[in-house]
């Protein structure tokens, strides 16, 4: 039995040291409206966070699903997205590949009569011709003074429950210099897929539990 109980508490210590160490946070977009099935994953946005104290900021990386782009045949807002008030940027910089293929501006508007509209920030995809989507990732980093912390800030959703949005092109292939979609449309995250930590505790609980009734066992066969 004690070596039971060596090994549950082992296992709750190493759940314990490796919370701090894993900061990332990520959410699957999800929500397809008029684009395609909902929910289905059109891609995961993933928040990493980099530096501690003053210097420490937040990267955000848009990694779309396989034949899905970033639209650019027209202004579109290739992604956008909410912070609550007391964490406004200082600034928002593009660090990707594709760095030249976005911009940053205020987002104040919504996607007309979509449930994807009403976030304050937006990176907005480049007009660039004919070439109509950049397959990504959209990679940039959140900044302000005195540091940003994914433990101090939070990503808040719209009326309609979604924390991002994207306008994207769904079932898309790449011919002739140019890409062809299926569909265009909006996309969205409303779902925080479990971190590892949460994985790590809820072992932890699972193995307490099998542990005590481990215990309950050998107790009642000791006894008859």
């Amino acid at each position: 039995m004690k070596r039971i109980w060596l090994i549950l508490a082992a296992f709750l210590g190493l759940a314990a040291t490796s919370l701090p160490a894993m900061a990332d946070i990520q959410y699957t977009l999800n929500q397809g409206g008029s684009v395609g099935p909902t929910p289905f994953n059109y891609g995961t946005v993933n928040l990493h966070q980099v530096g501690t104290g003053g210097s420490a900021y937040i990267t955000v990386t848009v990694t779309l699903s396989a034949g899905e782009v970033f639209l650019t045949t027209g202004s579109h807002s290739g992604f956008t997205w909410n912070l609550l008030g007391s964490t406004t940027p200082d600034s928002v910089t593009i660090t990707s590949a594709n760095a030249g293929g976005f911009t940053v501006r205020p987002f104040n508007g919504s996607y007309g009569n979509s449930p994807f509209g009403d976030f304050e920030y937006a990176i907005e995809n480049k007009d660039t011709g004919g070439n109509g989507g950049i397959a990504g990732p959209l990679v940039f980093d959140i900044k302000r003074t005195g540091g940003l912390l994914l433990t101090d800030t939070l990503f808040s959703a719209n009326a309609d429950g979604n924390f991002f949005g994207s306008d994207i092109g769904t079932g898309c292939t790449f011919s002739s210099g140019k890409w062809g979609c299926a569909k265009t449309g909006v996309v969205a995250a409303n779902t925080r897929i479990p971190e590892p930590q949460t994985w790590l505790l809820f072992f932890a609980g699972l193995a307490g539990l099998t542990a005590l009734v481990m215990l309950q066992r050998r107790r009642k066969l000791a006894r008859a």
